[in-house]
This record gives C-alpha cells, sequence and structure tokens, in this order.
C-alpha cells in the first residue's frame, strides 16, 4: 500500500540509513535501543497516523458496522432479539474483528523485518496492532448497536445495553487477535484475506444455533467450546431472560485466554520467522 512507504522507520538507535555501514563494521552501534515502553508509545502513534491516513479505510472501517447493524436491525424490524439475532450479531463480530487485523502485518512485513534487525520488540510490535484494533472494535461495536437500535427492540435497561457493548466488543477483539495470528502467517495480503473465511465458517457451523439436536454429538461439542462465537453468543444470548453473572464471567474469561492464546501463537511464530 502506497501509504506505509510514506510511514517513518522507528528508531532503534541506528537509522535504516546507517544500516548498511554498521552491517558492514560488524556492530549495530553503541547507542541505547529504547525499551518496549518507548517502542510500544512510538509503534501506537504510528499505527494510528497509519489508520488515519487512507480515507477510503477508514471510511470501510467505520461504514461495515453501519452497514451490517442495519442489515441485522431491517430482518427483525420492529421485533424483539431472539437466539438467532444473538447469533447474528456474533458472526458481525467476529467478522469484524477478524477482517480488521488479517492485513496490517503482512501488508508491512519489510518494514517489520528491517526494523527487527535493530531489536524491534516482537510483543510491543503486537501489543500495540492489537490497541489500536481494540478501539477500531469499540467504535464499530457502537455502531452496530447503533443501527440495529434504530429498527429493532434491543434488551431494555442500562445493564442489558452495556452488556450487549462490552461482549461484542471483547468477541470482536478476540478476533482481531486471530486475524494478527493470521497475518503473521500469511505470504500475502490475499492470502490472508482468502485465509478468514475458512476460519470463520467452521465456527458457524460449529454452533448450537445451527447444529442445534446434534451439538450433542462428541466432535461437534469439543469443536464448538475452541470457537469465538460460541462464548461471544453464550455471553449475548443470556438477555432473552436475564443477566447471569455467572456465565458472563466465564463467557469474557474464555475470550481473554483465547486472545492470549492467539497472541502468543503469533509471537511464536514471528520468533521462528528470526532463526
Amino acid at each position: 500500500m502506497a501509504e506505509l512507504d510514506d510511514m517513518p522507520d522507528l528508531d532503534l538507535g541506528v537509522s535504516v540509513a546507517e544500516s548498511a555501514d554498521v552491517a558492514a563494521a560488524g556492530s549495530a552501534g553503541t547507542r541505547e535501543r529504547p525499551g518496549f515502553a518507548s517502542q510500544y508509545d512510538t509503534l501506537v502513534d504510528r499505527n494510528l497516523a497509519l489508520l488515519f491516513s487512507s480515507f477510503r479505510g477508514l471510511f470501510l472501517l467505520l461504514g461495515q458496522p453501519v452497514l451490517l447493524g442495519y442489515i441485522i436491525g431491517l430482518a427483525w424490524r420492529n421485533a424483539e432479539a431472539e437466539p438467532t439475532t444473538y447469533f447474528s450479531m456474533t458472526i458481525a463480530a467476529v467478522y469484524l474483528g477478524c477482517m480488521n487485523a488479517c492485513c496490517v502485518i503482512v501488508r508491512e512485513r519489510a518494514i517489520y523485518d528491517r526494523e527487527r534487525m535493530f531489536d524491534l520488540s516482537i510483543w510491543a510490535y503486537l501489543l500495540a496492532k492489537l490497541m489500536v484494533l481494540a478501539v477500531v472494535s469499540a467504535v464499530q461495536s457502537a455502531l452496530l448497536l447503533y443501527m440495529q437500535a434504530r429498527s429493532m427492540h434491543l434488551p431494555p435497561g442500562l445493564a442489558n445495553h452495556a452488556t450487549l457493548y462490552v461482549v461484542l466488543t471483547c468477541a470482536s477483539i478476540t478476533a482481531s487477535g486471530l486475524g494478527l495470528l493470521i497475518s503473521t502467517c500469511a505470504s500475502s495480503a490475499y492470502g490472508a484475506v482468502i485465509a478468514v473465511p475458512s476460519l470463520i465458517v467452521p465456527q458457524i457451523v460449529f454452533s448450537e444455533v445451527v447444529l442445534r439436536s446434534h451439538i450433542d454429538k462428541k466432535i461437534p461439542s469439543i469443536a464448538e467450546n475452541f470457537t469465538i462465537t460460541k462464548w461471544c453468543y453464550d455471553g449475548l444470548a443470556m438477555l432473552a431472560d436475564e443477566i447471569d453473572g455467572g456465565i458472563l464471567v466465564k463467557s469474557l474469561a474464555v475470550l481473554a485466554l483465547q486472545l492470549a492464546a492467539f497472541l502468543f501463537l503469533g509471537a511464536f511464530k514471528l520468533k521462528l520467522d528470526d532463526l
């Protein structure tokens, strides 16, 4: 992408222009490298600058949840939310989060590889990406719910609205973690985008809403427990009755564990690439 070429390099003690001389001298220089916090702050600033540098990209990020929220609201126009409504919201959140993140590393891999030569922290890099993606997920979840509320009846009450927002946002952030993992493994942006439906469709198929009574069979039951969709749906579907604190905490905890697993796998892949 053209805007990537205009982004400044992360100052890790040796400029890119000096890198050839440093390599020839067999030394990375004597300047102290920035620590984790300094690298993280710089990378967050750069990712935000990159986010706002493309009007078309920003329009797509904000336009997609508006469109999806409008479609879901239209499907249940003037009606109460039901299990299939919550499942549709779940799919929308997972799709948005995964698509937001699936290309963010692979499309700037040349920059990453260059800066990794000068002690770029893998964790600072991944967490800076995740921070910006989390903000995007929070905004998208708000837009998704707002557009739905214009056409259909969401569960009334501030507590219910807050629960919807928190669960959808957390599911979208977890899906962004999956997208980052995809991006570390993909060899091209096209390949990353193609991989997304391959990982989302099984999460739709292996779900209680789709399989109904068949979900009790061994393989579907085990597979469902590893999906983002199950835990997001569980956190939303309870609102059909009333908020169950146990279900909510369990759903959010599993989503957090899944996110951690995706980040560790992504960091492991990037570390392997150093070898």
